[in-house]
């Protein structure tokens, strides 16, 4: 029972920790203006454990969605009429919000409201965080 109960909180803590370098890893990749091919290859070489879901690229609103196998993790980019980035979606669970927001303090200029900027390459990104019951946002686009 005591083995069970080891073998039970090791695994809970590995899968925190996976989720830990998941969410600060995640910030630093900014693929907004990136071909649907790219953003694939890019996120295919980052995450490989990530399985990607390609069956809205059609449809009007074009989007590429990349879950984990247990749904705690997933990532949504959403492409425009010419098949680039405009957004990216982040979708993570409770557990990783402190650190997500450590993280974006650290590496952002906070604007207040749970909003960052990003400046890259001479352009500028806004981080947005938005909070749910069980999960938290972010949401990454070019700054209005």
């Amino acid at each position: 029972m005591a083995v069970r109960n080891m073998m039970k909180k090791m695994k809970n803590l590995i899968i925190t920790f996976a989720l830990f370098f998941v969410s600060s890893a995640m910030m630093g990749q900014n693929l907004i203006g990136k071909s649907v091919d790219d953003v694939k290859k890019s996120m295919k070489k980052l995450y490989p454990a990530l399985s990607c879901d390609d069956s809205n690229l059609k449809s009007l609103h074009s989007t590429l969605k990349f879950t984990d196998k247990d749904d705690l993790k997933t990532l949504m980019f959403f492409f425009d009429e010419s098949k680039k980035c405009e957004m990216s979606k982040f979708m993570l669970d409770n557990s990783l919000l402190k650190n997500s927001l450590d993280t974006l303090n650290k590496k952002y200029d906070y604007k207040g409201s749970l909003k960052w900027i990003e400046s890259s390459k001479g352009k500028q990104y806004e981080i947005i965080l938005q909070k749910n019951e069980w999960f938290f946002t972010l949401i990454i686009q070019n700054k209005k």
